[in-house]
């Protein structure tokens, strides 16, 4: 449609989680548990009441997608655990909720 004077156009992806949480010492357990799903995807299993990410918005079923910046996509269960393993210092998760996979304008 046409519309008079300046337009401006914002968008957000819906059912996109980012969770921030702060790893205190290397041997510091994250309490996330990971499976493996859909033809290679890493789902969250669970959240564990006395991990890290207990208070934020991951959730069982979520999709992974990064973890600080480094995309999970192609990995085993394995190297996805490795990843929060071996994380220190705050730890940046991006996830998705494929139920909510849409946009809105």
């Amino acid at each position: 449609k046409e519309a008079e004077g300046k337009v401006t156009v914002m968008s957000e992806e819906v059912g996109i989680v980012v969770a921030k949480a702060t790893k205190e010492s290397p041997d510091a357990r994250v309490g996330i548990g990971l499976k493996e799903a859909n033809g290679g995807d890493i789902l969250i299993s669970c959240i564990y009441d006395s991990g890290l990410f207990s208070k934020t918005d991951l959730k069982e079923d979520l999709k992974i997608i990064s973890v600080n910046d480094k995309k999970v996509e192609g990995m085993s269960r394995k190297e996805a655990i490795d990843l929060f393993r071996n994380a220190e210092g705050e730890i940046t998760v991006l996830a998705e909720d494929p139920s909510e996979k849409s946009f809105i304008a």
